[in-house]
């Protein structure tokens, strides 16, 4: 069992790192089609970009228990996932300035990568919650 100071430690982590999820997610949730317009994304990419990305991450959601045991544990899965989409959300906030033929197929490619890390990381997330707050003090 872990030291009290450790737990509290790590939910002071965790504390912060849902300040900074909640700022990543405002950003990404709510200027990803306008985004995409601004790419000159047609109707039918703007669907693409509003579907594909949720679709693909909730189906990686199936192997989240396979990346854990791949990568050896929930938190470095967690460490691993949440590095990757930041490191994709700077590849997409630069994706106006580059030159691409495809770009919106290029944002798109990369939004899916992004959301998939995110739905993967998530239930490794949920799994360490339950390992440091006690049941009867989770809402």
């Amino acid at each position: 069992m872990r030291g009290k100071v450790d737990i509290r430690k790590s939910l002071q982590a965790s504390f912060k790192d849902g300040v900074f999820a909640s700022l990543m997610s405002g950003v990404t949730d709510y200027y990803v089609i306008p985004f995409a317009l601004f790419l000159g994304a047609t109707v039918q990419q703007v669907g693409w970009v509003s579907g594909i990305p949720s679709l693909l991450g909730s189906v990686s959601q199936l192997f989240a228990v396979r990346a854990v045991l791949w990568v050896g544990s929930r938190l470095r899965l967690l460490i691993r996932a949440v590095a990757a989409q930041a490191t994709l959300l700077v590849v997409i906030g630069t994706v106006a300035w580059m030159n691409f033929s495809h770009p919106v197929e290029f944002f798109l490619a990369i939004l899916v990568l992004f959301v998939v890390c995110g739905a993967v990381a998530g239930p490794a997330w949920g799994s360490l919650m339950t390992d440091y707050i006690p049941t009867r003090k989770r809402g």
